[in-house]
């Protein structure tokens, strides 16, 4: 397990609906919040958090199509990267170099919704058995969405 990274989000504003300078900004928090606990040289004084993510945000904003479902996690991992490779209070620029680095998990296929259910023991072990003759077959019914 990552201790470094988010675990979960710090407040409502990192839901899907909000901003995008909302919730990169709370990734953005959550990653200083992180680094600050390291104490290292470079580290912006208390009284300068607040503008060094403003100038962050900006920074990082215009850089990317930014995706929530997808770049939550990924902000985390290079703020983990940052804790785990820096020995300075990193500028922006290190840390795109890890936000690059990082590969999001590519969507798979989603298996198709069952049409029926099946209802007793042996409807659900033949339904089982079916699953897995067509799986080694290679002929999984996806979903098509």
């Amino acid at each position: 397990m990552n201790h470094l990274a988010p675990q979960k989000p710090s407040s409502h504003s990192t839901k899907p609906e909000a901003s995008l300078e909302d919730w990169l900004g709370d990734c953005v928090a959550d990653g200083f919040s992180a680094l600050a606990l390291l104490a290292l040289p470079g580290q912006p004084p208390d009284d300068m958090i607040a503008g060094t993510r403003r100038i962050w945000l900006d920074v990082l904003m215009p850089l990317r199509d930014w995706n929530h479902d997808r770049d939550v996690r990924l902000v985390g991992e290079a703020f983990a990267l940052c804790a785990t490779h820096c020995e300075r209070w990193p500028a922006p620029k290190r840390f795109i170099e890890f936000l690059n680095s990082v590969t999001p998990i590519p969507a798979g296929p989603r298996l198709a919704a069952p049409t029926t259910i099946p209802r007793t023991p042996e409807e659900r072990r033949e339904h089982l058995r079916r699953l897995l003759r067509e799986f080694d077959a290679g002929s999984m019914p996806l979903d098509p969405d």
